[in-house]
């Protein structure tokens, strides 16, 4: 079981695609460790496009949590 997420450098909007069996929490944090962005990707959801407009140029970490528990953790890029 998979998670990618596409483009990476993104701009504005990210594709989550992923062949877990739940739904996913996507929280994105910024290299401080703070916490800037969260997204639920419902059950059944294989592939979400995700509106990341608001973020600001620069590298995150996304951690992807499903039934409490981290599944991944992913880095990503925003250009601006």
């Amino acid at each position: 079981t998979s998670i990618s997420m596409l483009p990476n450098p993104a701009r504005d909007r990210l594709t989550v695609r992923h062949s877990k069996d739940g739904s996913l929490i996507m929280n994105i944090y910024d290299l401080s460790g703070r916490f800037v962005y969260q997204q639920t990707i419902p059950l059944g959801k294989m592939e979400m496009n995700i509106d990341i407009s608001s973020l600001n140029g620069g590298h995150y970490f996304v951690k992807f949590i499903m039934n409490g528990k981290t599944v991944s953790i992913n880095k990503l890029s925003v250009s601006r």
